[in-house]
């Protein structure tokens, strides 16, 4: 059975809060530019939904189980651990830790979404956390995706301190802001075990 959608406010302290927020504005900070907001290995697979848009957006890597050196941002990497150790989850493994920030698009609406994905199969687990108070809601969708209009069964928006955790395999997408200046989020992917590197990601 899947785990349910999980929201915890006050996920982080005022201090913590700020910390993140100066993180990503300190001028040493290194962002990639990224034309697209998910790759495509992620996506559903199912193209051409009349409320699903892509636009760029800025990541600044933490870590990444492909990428080494794996750890891109030892300070930001010791407090993000401190996290997962809070909530009972730094007893697994880490495939991936970015921060991402999209911006309003001139295609964006209130209705449109970023393309549908999941961060991973089984035994994965994903964490959002909101950097900031803005617009655009994180989505989540039924498992059967594969239709134009698929239901929308949650949604979580954005704010200061805000978590939501659930299964990597939930169907999910982010909105572009239409009032902010822009969305900052952490992303986090973990997992419990990696027995088949491909199934568990979902792979064909």
């Amino acid at each position: 059975m899947k785990d349910p959608i999980a929201v915890i406010d006050n996920f982080t302290n005022p201090e913590e809060q700020n910390f993140f927020k100066k993180s990503l504005v300190e001028p040493k900070a290194q962002f990639l530019l990224n034309e697209n907001t998910i790759d495509e290995a992620y996506q559903s697979g199912y193209k051409g939904r009349p409320l699903e848009i892509d636009s760029p957006q800025f990541v600044l890597p933490v870590y990444h189980e492909k990428s080494p050196p794996a750890i891109r941002n030892p300070l930001l990497f010791s407090n993000i651990y401190i996290l997962l150790d809070r909530i009972n989850l730094s007893n697994y493994f880490i495939d991936r830790i970015k921060f991402n920030i999209t911006f309003p698009f001139p295609q964006a609406t209130s209705k449109n979404y970023m393309p549908i994905h999941t961060d991973g199969g089984e035994y994965f687990k994903s964490i959002i956390y909101y950097v900031n108070d803005c617009d655009g809601d994180t989505l989540f969708f039924e498992d059967n995706i594969a239709c134009p209009y698929p239901k929308i069964i949650d949604r979580v928006s954005p704010k200061q301190g805000r978590a939501v955790i659930f299964d990597s395999k939930t169907p999910h997408a982010g909105c572009n802001p239409i009032n902010s200046t822009s969305r900052q989020i952490l992303n986090i992917v973990l997992y419990k075990y990696r027995m088949n590197k491909e199934k568990a990601n979902g792979s064909k």
